[in-house]
Formats: structure tokens, C-alpha cells, sequence
């Protein structure tokens, strides 16, 4: 998605200085053709997901991507075309990339609260695409029509001879050797957005409310940033833009630094503990006002959801967004024409976007775990960002700005949880006599406590499976499937879970074969860990199967007499009812 983004703002520059008077026709017939695919996508992906489902991940890879390359490109093209007129219309091309970028941001913020919470949860996934389509169709119709004003005031303008935008000299010199760090922003800031949601979901707990509001809060951030630095730039026109640019993503790496050093202390302890009294948020079945005490007790889970991304993302995200109009005045220079050199810079951060986002989530992640993903990245963005700050010209209370962002990390790094001490603090406490074992990897974070035959099991948060004296429904499951069959010598299980399942199957004499496919190869890494799963798991009847249940059953052509699978929390989330009932149209 964010390769085809970045191909369509080249594209869109390009177009926006070849045909420069037809700009905004180009951007209508863009918006035509988005809305004409979102209602031709319903029953793409119906059919894709019927031939696709038996094959392998690199062909799901290359089908979304075809899927996704026109849809993308199109929505990259936007924002070049926009900008090209509008700063033909207004002469100012750091108000014109600072506002529709702010516009864009906050569209894009409300649409993605309003669809998870409203549209996809009480009215389906189609009617949500309908509402999309509508407006793709609405925006091209309003601006059309408007058409014949936007050219009036263009050529008034070009009448009145006004003065385009004068940007500081020694910028200009520094815009064409900005091009790296413009990349490096782009990097830092998909690597955060990615570490900042698996630490959100832990707490939070992974929903498709979760995901939805750590965008809106990441989107409302940027559009902030992006109005705010428009209204800064206007009233200290003389300001170093380089300068401030660099203080900004040194400042976005000291916050990260210092809000996860926070984590540490006691309120945070805390707080966190409240989260993780609920595994539903928004939590709206805590009763509130029964009592004082469970007023004080239970507020917070109601709005627990918005507040950990206002507090680990909303500081740094008004800086992103005030980076990008910043950057692109700074790379901008008078013969260089405005939709070209906003195409321009969005293409070389949605690279920096695409490139981090696979070394942060494939890699990083995999092999340091979040901590030290964290640390990377805002050491990353300081070792980049401080070296032309520190060479600069700089005044006194510069000086000590900086020296200040700089020392704030190095400060924190005294009290800066490693990655055992981060993932653990983020989940439930068990008993001082529980071991914990960890597993981290770019697809989840795996935690599981034991004590002898107890275990209390977690995946991103939330509890799966687990072995406690009360669980014991998952052995009654086993048992009932096995009473019901006449043959159940070959079986199939999907999820292992905490294995009570396949440790109760292979109780029967009868048994010769337990298949278990397991969709988080992290799981069972973990697991293994200890003495209790090493010794389940040696069964030589036993084959483990790394692998999506529905994908496996539509490839293999093995025949199973039992298949068992206890799903947790099919319909927890009215998302999910909704996506379950749109499926069955």
C-alpha cells in the first residue's frame, strides 16, 4: 500500500507540472476511478478470497498487491495535483502543502474512528465501502463544479502579479542535499508507528477498535502538526527551517526514549494494571457509579482505549506532521514546480516508510524484540538528525535545546526497560512463584507463567488457552469428540492453545495421529520452553504444522476422522458479528 502511495505522488508530481492547467481535472478523473474500483473491490475480494485460499504466501503477497496498486496510486497522485493549483491560486506553497496536508490527515483520522466504530461495527463491511464510494464520487463532483472559480482565482492572481513565497536563502542551498533525511524521517517514523501499536495492543489488548484508534490518534497528530508549523513559519518567517526541522526529529526520539523509560515508574505500574482488569476495550460494561471505589477503579478502562496513544504517540506525531510541510519548503525551490516537489518528497518518505516498515517488522522485531526496536530507531533518528544541528550556526538557547535533547535519552537509558521487563510489565501480574517465559517475533509476543502443571497463557495481550484447576472444558471437548465418532485414529486440531486438547486425544489407545496447526510459529517456541510442553510435545504421534487452518484444509489432501478448533472470542467484537453476517450474504 505505502510503495503504491508513494508511486502515485512521482506520478501525481509529474503530471501536476506537465499539465499544470488541468491539474484539478486530473485529480477529479482520479477520484472518479477510486470510487468505480471501491464497488467493482466487494466482489474482487469475494473471488480472490475463493481462489486464494489454498495458496501459498507469496502468491496472497503478489494478489494484494495487484489488488491494491491501482487504488493506492491513485490516492498517491492526489496531494501533487491538489498542491499544484492551489498554490498557483494563493502563491504560498508552504500554506497550501501545510493545509491539504492537514486536511488530508484529519479526513483520513475521522474515516478510520467513524468505519471501525460505526460503519463495520452496526452496519457491515459492504455498507462501509458504499460510504467510501459515495464520497470518492461527491469530492469529484464538488470540485468539478468549482472548477470554473479555482481558474478565475488563478488567473486574478497571475493578474495581480503577487509574489510567490520567499524562503530563507541558506534553505534553499540545503534542499537538494535534504533527499537522505527526508528517507531517514520516513524510516523513524513507520518503525515508531509499528512499535507504538504492539505496545498499545498489549495493553489495550488487540481489537479492531485498538487498531482503529491508534491510527485516528497517529492521523489527528499529523494533521495538528501539519496546521500548527503553518501558523509558526507565518509569524517567524526569518526562522532556520533546517534547523528546526532537525530539533524536531531529535525532540520525536527523546519523547519516544523517555515515555517508555516512563513505563517504569509506579503510576504507570498503575495504570497499566487498571487496563489489564478488562480484556474489552472500551470497557462498557464496568459499572461505574455503584459505588465510589469502583467509580475510581473502573473510569479509566472506559477511556483507556484514547488515552495510551494520546500519551505515546500524540507529541510525536504533531512533530511528523509539522515535518512534512517543513521539509517540503525546505527541498522546494522557486523553479521547481509545487505538485512535482510535494510528489517528490512524499515519494522519498513513503520509501523511507516501506523500508522501515519491513526492517522494523521483519526484522527488529523478530530478532531484538520491542525494546530494543525502540531504542534503535530513536538512536537512529538522533545519530541522524543531531550531527547537521550540532555543526549548524546555532544561538545560545539553541544550543541548549539541543544539548538538552540529547542528554534527556542517554538520562533515561538509567531506568529503560529491556525487553523482558517491558512485555512482562505490560500484561497481567501472576504469583511471585510463576515463571515467565517470553517469545517475541514479527507476528506477535507470546507470554506464558508456570508453576508445575499451571499455566496462564497470553498472545498480544490477550488470554489463550491456559491450565488452571477450573479449565477444564477444553479436556470435555476432547472427550466429547472422541464419544461421538466410531474412528478417530487420524486427527486434525487447529490452535494448540495450552495442548490440554491434544494432550486429552492422545490419552485414547486409539489414536495414532494428532495434527496440530498452529498460525504463530512464536507460540510454540515458547512453549517448548518449558519442561510441562517439552514433555507433551514429544508424543511421536504428534505433527505440529505452521499454518493458517483455513489455508491448510484447502490444501492438504489428507482425510481427518475428528477436526477440532475452540476458537476464543468469535463474536466478542461487534466488528467481528458484522464481518461474520456480511460473509454469509
Amino acid at each position: 500500500m505505502l510503495a503504491g502511495l508513494g508511486l502515485g505522488a512521482l506520478a501525481g508530481g509529474a503530471l501536476a507540472q506537465r499539465y499544470s492547467n488541468s491539474a484539478v481535472r486530473i485529480y477529479c478523473l482520479c477520484e472518479i476511478i477510486l470510487g468505480l474500483f471501491g464497488l467493482a473491490s466487494i466482489p474482487i475480494l469475494h473471488w480472490l478470497g475463493t481462489a486464494t485460499s489454498s495458496a501459498s504466501f507469496a502468491v496472497y503477497c503478489l494478489c494484494i498487491c495487484a489488488f491494491l496498486c491501482l487504488p493506492t496510486i491513485l490516492m498517491g497522485m492526489t496531494l501533487p495535483l491538489l498542491t499544484e493549483s492551489l498554490t498557483r491560486l494563493n502563491n504560498s506553497f508552504t500554506s497550501t502543502v501545510s493545509t491539504l496536508y492537514a486536511v488530508n490527515t484529519y479526513g483520513a483520522a475521522l474515516g478510520a474512528i467513524i468505519g471501525a466504530y460505526v460503519l463495520i461495527s452496526f452496519l457491515g463491511l459492504d455498507f462501509a465501502v458504499y460510504v467510501a464510494v459515495t464520497i470518492n464520487f461527491l469530492l469529484a463532483a464538488s470540485v468539478y463544479f468549482a472548477l470554473p472559480k479555482i481558474k478565475s482565482g488563478i488567473h486574478s492572481h497571475q493578474a495581480n502579479s503577487q509574489p510567490r513565497e520567499i524562503i530563507n536563502e541558506t534553505n534553499i542551498k540545503l534542499g537538494t542535499k535534504m533527499y537522505i533525511w527526508v528517507f531517514a524521517t520516513g524510516f523513524v517514523a513507520i518503525g515508531l508507528e509499528i512499535v507504538w501499536f504492539r505496545t498499545i495492543e498489549l495493553i489495550v489488548k488487540s481489537s479492531p477498535y485498538a487498531f482503529a484508534t491508534v491510527l485516528g490518534i497517529y492521523l489527528t497528530g499529523i494533521g495538528i502538526g501539519s496546521s500548527l508549523v503553518n501558523k509558526f513559519l507565518s509569524a517567524k518567517p526569518k526562522i532556520n527551517r533546517s534547523q528546526l526541522y532537525f530539533t524536531f526529529q531529535c525532540a520525536i526520539s527523546a519523547y519516544v526514549v523517555l515515555s517508555y523509560t516512563l513505563l517504569t515508574t509506579y503510576p504507570a505500574k498503575k495504570l497499566i494494571a487498571l487496563s489489564n482488569t478488562q480484556e474489552l476495550h472500551p470497557s462498557l460494561t464496568t459499572k461505574l457509579f455503584e459505588s465510589l471505589s469502583a467509580f475510581q477503579n473502573g473510569w479509566f478502562v472506559y477511556f483507556d482505549i484514547l488515552l495510551w496513544p494520546i500519551f505515546f504517540m500524540l507529541i510525536p506525531t504533531i512533530l511528523m506532521g509539522a515535518s512534512f510541510p517543513l521539509i517540503s519548503s525546505i527541498v522546494h525551490n522557486n523553479k521547481m514546480e509545487p505538485g512535482k516537489t510535494v510528489g517528490l518528497v512524499y515519494f522519498l518518505t513513503i520509501i523511507g516508510n516501506v523500508t522501515g516498515g519491513i526492517i522494523t517488522g521483519f526484522v527488529l522485531l523478530h530478532h531484538v524484540g520491542t525494546s530494543c526496536t525502540v531504542l534503535s530507531l530513536c538512536f537512529l533518528g538522533l545519530a541522524t538528525f543531531s550531527g547537521p544541528l550540532i555543526t549548524g550556526k546555532l544561538t545560545y538557547k539553541s544550543k541548549i535545546l539541543v544539548l538538552g535533547l540529547l542528554i534527556i535519552p542517554l538520562l533515561a537509558l538509567t531506568r529503560y526497560p529491556n525487553s523482558e521487563q517491558l512485555i512482562q510489565g505490560l500484561h497481567p501480574k501472576a504469583g511471585n512463584d510463576y515463571t515467565c517465559f517470553i517469545q517475541e517475533s514479527s507476528s506477535c509476543v507470546d507470554l506464558a507463567y508456570n508453576k508445575g502443571e499451571e499455566v496462564c497463557h497470553y498472545i498480544n495481550g490477550l488470554a489463550h488457552g491456559g491450565r488452571q484447576p477450573h479449565m477444564y472444558g477444553f479436556a470435555v471437548r476432547a472427550i466429547d469428540s472422541l464419544c461421538c465418532t466410531s474412528k478417530h485414529e487420524n486427527i486434525l486440531v487447529i490452535g494448540y492453545g495450552t495442548g490440554t486438547i491434544v494432550e486429552t486425544l492422545l490419552r485414547s489407545e486409539e489414536v495414532k495421529s494428532v495434527t496440530v496447526v498452529e498460525l504463530n510459529e512464536a507460540v510454540m517456541i515458547n512453549l517448548k520452553k518449558m519442561p510441562l510442553f517439552k514433555r507433551l510435545l514429544s508424543d511421536n504421534r504428534i505433527k505440529v504444522v505452521v499454518d493458517d487452518g483455513r489455508r491448510f484444509l484447502n490444501s492438504t489432501s489428507n482425510k481427518y476422522d475428528i477436526i477440532l478448533m475452540d476458537p476464543l472470542r468469535s463474536s466478542t467484537f461487534p466488528a467481528t458479528i458484522s464481518i461474520q453476517k456480511s460473509s454469509l450474504k
